[in-house]
């Protein structure tokens, strides 16, 4: 993974430089949250490409379900060279506290995005998703409270049908192991589809 982080920047145009510079603001959820001294915070990362339409219907649905489960959040798209209407409906969208883009200059491929989200991502726990996929968004409320139970990694899975409906994930002690196995962690099968991240995994990745 590092070895994308180390060529992230080629691919990157100036505004997404800019972005990260400017430390983009928190959605922050209510002044209960902030008085008591609850910090944690949960980052959303989509992974796009051409997907104006999807991403219309995707961002209000992960607007009211981040801000149901009750931290600060950010959601981050990652919009690798779209050549449809994506980069006007994030302009509108980049207005709102909570929401931010990082361009990248070409299309540069799942593996690419993916490290560049993870990057820019600043939650606690960070929320990876294709903008493509169609889940019910209540599974992602379930993430996170298997996060706040204490698993580090949460995945969804696809059932009989191909369907993303169910989840599975890693506890402390099953990423620890993976940590200490190898200097590089193997995550499941198609789990980036999906997934919810520690800060603790997000880290060891980016190592």
């Amino acid at each position: 993974m590092s070895s994308y982080i180390a060529s992230a920047a080629d691919l990157t145009g100036g505004a997404n430089t800019e972005s990260l510079h400017n430390e983009p603001s928190w959605a922050h959820v209510s002044g209960w949250t902030q008085l008591s001294g609850s910090l944690k915070t949960v980052s959303c990362v989509i992974l796009s490409y051409d997907n104006a339409l999807s991403l219309s219907h995707l961002l209000p649905t992960l607007s009211d379900t981040l801000t149901e489960c009750g931290y600060p959040w950010e959601v981050i798209v990652v919009n690798a060279g779209s050549d449809d209407a994506t980069n006007q409906l994030l302009r509108g969208w980049s207005e709102i506290p909570g929401f931010w883009t990082v361009p990248l200059s070409t299309d540069a491929g799942q593996a690419m995005a993916l490290a560049v989200g993870l990057a820019a991502a600043r939650g606690d726990a960070v929320i990876l998703l294709d903008a493509k996929l169609h889940y019910a968004p209540s599974l992602l409320a379930q993430m996170i409270m298997q996060w706040e139970n204490g698993a580090e990694l949460v995945y969804a899975v696809r059932n009989a049908a191909g369907e993303l409906t169910e989840l599975a994930g890693w506890d402390a002690a099953t990423v620890d192991r993976m940590m200490n196995a190898a200097d590089s962690m193997n995550l499941p099968q198609g789990s980036t589809d999906l997934a919810l991240m520690d800060r603790r995994v997000v880290k060891f990745l980016l190592a």
